[in-house]
């Protein structure tokens, strides 16, 4: 069709709307986990703040006592600048307790009730459950907070996971510092019984610039 200068062409179209359908997709994983952590937290009966796994897992944290540190109102005390002993709304370790699936944790200090966490590993943890209110079905001896692990369990199927991390260390300006953790779980008679291994592997140097001084008084009086 050959339209010259100055005409008008009317044309008329039908149109018949359509409906494009895409494939599923499916967005589970950590907004699943921290969903679940949430609704808890919205229906405890006191002050509880509650972290999944997979939130956890999110930073590199050297042991579960940093991982606690995220927490709003936690601290941790540090030796060696590793985390180990949990400060709950500022009060000393010796007022908080720890526990582990409800059972709670012997002290490791001789001089008082703190526990120490530097040794418990993040990756085996299914949740971590703070409780900053005390409420009449905990030790009355709280006075600060109760801090409880859950521990991972074995989902039905066989399940594996790795995580390799390097790092870098500024102070001795060197790569050597390095992070295993391999996971490995399944259910075996029916689902009836759970198998979890955890292997975590760290070889990390915490350097730290030091400054000794010292003074001799050669004409005592």
């Amino acid at each position: 069709m050959i339209v010259s200068g100055g005409d008008i062409v009317e044309k008329d179209f039908d149109l018949h709307y359509t409906t494009l359908e895409g494939e599923e997709i499916l967005v589970t994983a950590q907004a699943r986990g921290q969903m679940e952590a949430i609704n808890r937290q919205l229906a405890a009966k006191s002050h509880v703040n509650v972290v999944s796994s997979d939130r956890i897992e999110e930073l590199p944290d050297a042991n579960a006592a940093e991982s606690v540190a995220r927490i709003p109102g936690i601290t941790v005390q540090r030796e060696g600048g590793e985390g180990n002993k949990v400060v709950v709304r500022g009060l000393s370790p010796k007022y908080n307790a720890v526990s582990v699936n409800g059972v709670r944790l012997a002290a490791t200090d001789s001089s008082d009730r703190s526990t120490d966490l530097s040794m418990v590993s993040q990756y085996m943890l299914r949740e971590i459950e703070v409780t900053k209110a005390g409420t009449p079905d905990q030790d009355a001896d709280v006075l600060g907070g109760t801090v409880n692990f859950r521990l991972k369990r074995a989902e039905p199927g066989f399940h594996a996971s790795a995580l390799a991390q390097g790092m870098y260390n500024g102070l001795r300006q060197s790569y050597d510092d390095y992070k295993l953790v391999l996971d490995v779980s399944n259910r075996f008679f029916g689902n009836r019984l759970g198998v979890l291994g955890l292997l975590d592997l760290e070889d990390r140097n915490r350097s730290s610039h030091e400054l000794n001084a010292s003074y001799d008084n050669p004409n005592p009086e």
